[in-house]
């Protein structure tokens, strides 16, 4: 009885899904992605804004004055 059950699910399975073709890529990507890397070493870099410097001027100054949360603070990195 199970065998019958599996069999009917196999053939409705068939019948619903489309056989899948991987073909892979058209082209090759990698000229595209060292094409992308290239661009964006060449952007001219512009710096962190302020509030990153507050942030881990923030977090010196809690290490400083609390000097346990060091190990908290190495372990969250």
């Amino acid at each position: 009885m199970k065998d019958e059950r599996d069999d009917e699910v196999r053939r409705l399975l068939r019948e619903a899904v489309a056989p899948v073709r991987d073909e892979g890529p058209q082209r090759d990507l990698w000229p595209a992605v060292l094409e992308r890397v290239h661009v964006a070493a060449s952007e001219e870099r512009t710096p962190p804004p302020w509030y990153d410097w507050a942030l881990a001027a923030a977090v010196v100054a809690f290490a400083v004055f609390v000097p346990a949360s060091i190990p908290v603070l190495l372990y969250y990195l």
